[in-house]
């Protein structure tokens, strides 16, 4: 029922044409919209656009901030170079960082710079045939330590995280940490064996 409530009001919002920037107007709107507590796991709830400390981005950093032993993403585009340093970051500090991403029109000199990286392992799709494997990675996942999981429509684009309308859930829930470090270990099985 939360989860519902907490779309409902957001539906709204849209429907009343409450969207992007002027959603930060809207006294009734929080980029940390909820968190859920249920038998020692939490759930929860982010929008965006944000500001600053209280953003989706800002949850993003500080997911991967808190890292100690290992950060798995799978992510179409990384693009926004404060993500792309903090994940560097952690790689300097012997935090092992894999990421799975889609070859993509929109690479940058700090996209190319991280994805030769020796201390950051990258895997990408540029097999568009294939019928193994989405030719078109439009996940936004990162896995932390195997304890929690951050997911959903954010792109990891500053637009993506000062102006879009996104979700992304943030969770330590033990089945949903499971299932998304399975799947990552299947796409990235996948790509390794080509």
């Amino acid at each position: 029922p939360d989860v519902v409530e907490e779309f409902s009001m957001e539906f709204d919002r849209l429907k009343n044409g409450i969207w992007g920037l002027a959603k930060i107007d809207d006294w009734n709107y929080s980029p940390f919209a909820k968190r859920i507590n249920s038998r020692g796991e939490f759930f929860e709830i982010w929008w965006s656009p944000g500001l600053e400390l209280n953003s989706v981005k800002e949850k993003l950093l500080e997911t991967i901030n808190q890292a100690e032993k290992e950060l798995l993403v799978i992510c179409w585009q990384i693009t926004d170079k404060d993500i792309l340093n903090a994940l560097l970051e952690k790689s300097t500090e012997g935090v092992k960082v894999h990421v799975i991403t889609d070859k993509h029109p929109f690479m940058t000199d700090e996209n190319l710079a991280f994805m030769q990286n020796p201390l950051v392992q990258v895997d990408i799709n540029e097999d568009s045939t294939d019928g193994e494997l989405k030719s078109f990675i439009h996940e936004h996942v990162l896995i932390a330590d195997k304890k929690s999981v951050l997911f959903g429509t954010n792109n990891w684009t500053r637009r993506g995280s000062l102006s879009n309308d996104e979700t992304i859930f943030y969770t330590n829930n033990s089945y949903l940490v499971n299932e998304f470090t399975d799947h990552f270990k299947e796409l990235s099985g996948i790509l390794q064996n080509r």
